[in-house]
């Protein structure tokens, strides 16, 4: 291990010990990147992985027939255009893509009773044709 990745390591530990001996309700570490040398590559990678999770999309409806779309398809850059035809057949389809990050509040909708994602969902599990888009 280089002296570099030793310091880092260092403070980090510092950083916990730190947050661990404040009394705070506020589990997370602080460090000023200005003060602690090489943390900014860190702080960069996290808002790194939150845009690309804010970004990606995610298929939460049942797997299609002929593998045409599996639940829990993950799309990292909006819809593919391949999709295109799919969506156009079958618009409740798009009831049921969602924004990763809001995975959790759409998985209550698909379960609630009357709102537009269970009934796409109903739909597709039927193999009904639903040409009003819902």
């Amino acid at each position: 291990m280089t002296r570099k990745k030793e310091d880092q390591i260092q403070v980090l530990s510092e950083g916990v010990q730190q947050n661990t001996d404040e009394s705070t309700s506020d589990p997370t570490l602080t460090i000023n990147p200005s003060e602690k040398g090489g943390v900014d590559v860190f702080t960069e990678q996290i808002e790194s992985v939150k845009e690309k999770e804010t970004n990606s999309l995610i298929y939460l409806g049942p797997n299609l027939p002929g593998g045409r779309l599996l639940q829990s398809t993950v799309f990292r850059e909006g819809i593919p255009a391949y999709l295109e035809p799919l969506l156009t057949e079958r618009p409740e389809v798009k009831e049921l893509i969602f924004q990763l990050n809001e995975m959790i509040n759409a998985q209550k909708l698909i379960l609630q009773t009357g709102t537009a994602q269970y009934v796409a969902y109903q739909a597709l599990m039927k193999g009904e044709v639903n040409n009003s888009g819902i």
